[in-house]
């Protein structure tokens, strides 16, 4: 019958469970979850999902604001991409660093293609600050402020301003492009 199928099941799913607790301090676990990378006013931004296995998705946005005349009829520009992709996530050579390498990444829409949509013109868009990068750093909370470049702590600043006095350390997950040191941030 059915049930005697059903119980090994249930025995390999309790043992999967309860296997990851000691491995998990150091686990790519630990920084899964929604980083951001944006401009301080907000008028921009990258949200990034980090998956624990090194896979992402993730959508960029941004808007200009026109005025629209007879030869330009459109009174915004909404600049757009969703994306996917997957690091291979390396332990760095302390507690707080972590390399990941961009092995993949894809464009829902091809770049370049557009449409209206009444008085809004769509473009699809490179995604700014991953596209055009395959090195990338993840920080912990735990990272030394002091070690870690200063183009990098203002994209963490932009959106949560360091205590100077009384952070001596991140105090959230930040993933480094290291082409341009733009930062993606996780707030929890």
């Amino acid at each position: 019958g059915g049930n005697d199928e059903a119980l090994p099941n249930e025995e390999t799913v309790a043992t999967t469970e309860t296997q990851p607790v000691s491995v998990s301090k150091n686990s790519s676990d630990d920084f899964s979850g929604e980083y951001i990378f944006a401009s301080g006013a907000g008028a921009w931004g990258n949200v990034l999902n980090l998956n624990s296995d090194g896979s992402f998705e993730g959508i960029f946005h941004d808007t200009d604001m026109k005025s629209s005349s007879d030869e330009q009829p459109y009174n915004a520009f909404s600049y757009d991409c969703k994306y996917s992709g997957k690091f291979e996530i390396e332990k760095g050579d302390n507690d707080y660093t972590y390399y990941l390498t961009m092995t993949e990444l894809v464009t829902e829409k091809p770049i370049g293609e557009e449409w209206a949509e009444g008085a809004i013109k769509y473009i699809i868009t490179e995604p700014r600050g991953i596209k055009d990068c395959k090195e990338f750093v993840l920080y912990t909370p735990d990272a030394p402020v002091d070690e870690l470049p200063e183009e990098f702590l203002r994209w963490c600043s932009a959106l949560k301003p360091l205590d100077e006095n009384t952070s001596k350390t991140l105090t959230c997950y930040g993933i480094m492009n290291t082409e341009s040191e733009i930062g993606f941030f996780r707030y929890d």
